[in-house]
């Protein structure tokens, strides 16, 4: 087994300096009519859920998504040039809440074709990860989706997100094998895949994304030798 440690303080001062530096780029605050829709039906989506909840339905921390205010202006946005580049969606579902969502909801975030970051980390979300929809988001660089409860293969569309720099799916129930297609990922600096249920032979190829400079991979039952690539 691999096992390269990963310490999530790494995670949060990435994350804050991407979005410092995101803020900082943003010239205008002026939301696109289509990306704002967008953001209006995620939330409904969430609430739809809920509805039934007998202490009423949660907000989910989006209390300022309303359709008379500027999105760009909504917490857990950000705005670069008019368009939507950074959502954090993270921990909207606190755990006392028991709720889990399949990973159908998210079907809205995908014509947002702007986002550089997406954070969907610890939100109980079940089911396949979503690639055919990840793939429309070509201009990703920071992707999170920690402790959620993703199931199945890791999806070869994620490998196409060629401007990729952070991939973090650690803490869910990924399975199959780690195929060669992760070397696609050219502008890799950190890959954690630990605390998954992935399988088989860490690829000989990993060790072509040159970039990486945090890689995890522990809490997995890979088998084989370690790749003499990352040596």
């Amino acid at each position: 087994m691999l096992e390269l440690s990963f310490h999530h303080h790494h995670r949060h001062r990435h994350l804050v300096l991407l979005l410092s530096f995101l803020s900082l780029l943003s010239h205008s605050l002026a939301c696109p009519a289509d990306q704002k829709q967008a953001l209006l039906e995620f939330k409904s989506s969430l609430l739809g859920r809920t509805a039934s909840s007998p202490d009423g339905p949660s907000l989910f921390g989006l209390e300022t998504w309303d359709s008379k205010t500027d999105c760009c202006r909504w917490e857990r946005v950000t705005c670069r040039e008019s368009l939507i580049v950074a959502l954090q969606l993270d921990s909207l579902v606190s755990p006392g809440e028991k709720i889990s969502f399949d990973s159908s909801f998210l079907t809205p975030l995908f014509s947002i074709s702007s986002l550089m970051l997406l954070d969907l980390s610890f939100n109980y979300i079940t089911g396949e990860l979503p690639g055919k929809g990840l793939a429309n988001l070509t201009k990703l660089v920071h992707l999170e989706m920690i402790q959620n409860r993703f199931s199945g293969q890791i999806s070869p569309e994620m490998f196409q997100l060629k401007h990729l720099q952070n991939l973090d799916l650690s803490n869910n129930e990924l399975s199959g094998a780690l195929t060669r297609q992760v070397s696609y990922l050219q502008e890799l600096r950190v890959l954690n895949l630990e605390g998954n249920f992935l399988q088989g032979n860490i690829p000989e190829d990993i060790g072509n994304s040159t970039e990486i400079r945090v890689l995890s991979l522990r809490g997995n039952s890979f088998s084989g030798n370690i790749p003499t690539s990352i040596l």
